[in-house]
């Protein structure tokens, strides 16, 4: 449908999209609107590059676990000054 002269948010509507094509989206049901959205991503995503970014995160994610238990055991290996074994510089 044509998008309203009369309101409010019209001259910034064309000024931004440059159509004065409207779409109510709030008339389709959930489901379909849902779909839509998902095949529009799909279109425009690469899913390998997504795919080896996910990846990437996990074995980021699984050393960063593994260093800061590492960091922790220290940690509490330390003890204060003063006490055997645990005397700082």
């Amino acid at each position: 449908m044509e998008a309203k002269d009369t309101s409010p948010t019209y001259r910034t509507f064309v000024e931004k999209y440059g159509i004065t094509d409207a779409y109510e989206l709030e008339a389709f049901d959930p489901a379909d609107l849902t779909e839509e959205l998902k095949g529009a991503i799909v279109d425009v995503l690469d899913i390998d590059a997504y795919d080896a970014e996910l990846a990437a995160e996990e074995k980021d994610s699984a050393r960063i676990i593994a260093v800061r238990q590492q960091v922790e055991t220290f940690l509490k290996s330390l003890k204060p000054d003063g006490e055997e074994g645990g005397e700082r510089a």
